[in-house]
């Protein structure tokens, strides 16, 4: 019965020492996982910092385009407002129509004025025959 429970032992033995070569496989495994994972992280943070700065610059890049954008909308609204009929047709159909009429009336005020001299003309040629005959005139 003693060697029964030294083979017990032995037994025993021998599962703690294969117990114990698993353990330090699963250790060691671990070990060299770790160092690829610290080593992986290393390089992600070299990465992280490149975009970081990357990312710095395109913001840098969109402040000043959107205060490009914005002094152009202003320069924009304010050649808009000098422009006055430039790019508004309905204003410059307007404006055109206008002229015309404008060009056309004053033919007719000219053909007008002709008519209205003739007329005084007349109107003088015949008060002064009038006048030859009745010697006095209301118009004058």
């Amino acid at each position: 019965t003693l060697n029964e429970k030294i083979e017990e032992r032995n037994e025993e033995l021998l599962k703690l020492r294969k117990k114990t070569t698993t353990t330090v496989q699963v250790l060691t495994h671990l070990k060299e996982k770790l160092q690829f994972v610290q080593a992986d992280n290393q390089l992600l943070k070299v990465e992280l910092a490149e975009l970081e700065a990357e990312l710095s610059t395109h913001r840098d890049a969109l402040t000043k385009a959107k205060h490009d954008r914005d002094t152009l909308r202003s320069e924009n609204l304010r050649l808009r407002g000098e422009a006055g009929l430039i790019g508004n047709n309905d204003l410059l159909r307007d404006f055109d129509r206008r002229k015309k009429d404008i060009a056309s009336m004053q033919v007719t005020v000219e053909s007008l004025k002709q008519r209205h001299k003739s007329l005084r003309e007349s109107i003088l040629d015949i008060n002064a025959r009038g006048l030859g005959a009745t010697g006095h005139s209301d118009f004058a």
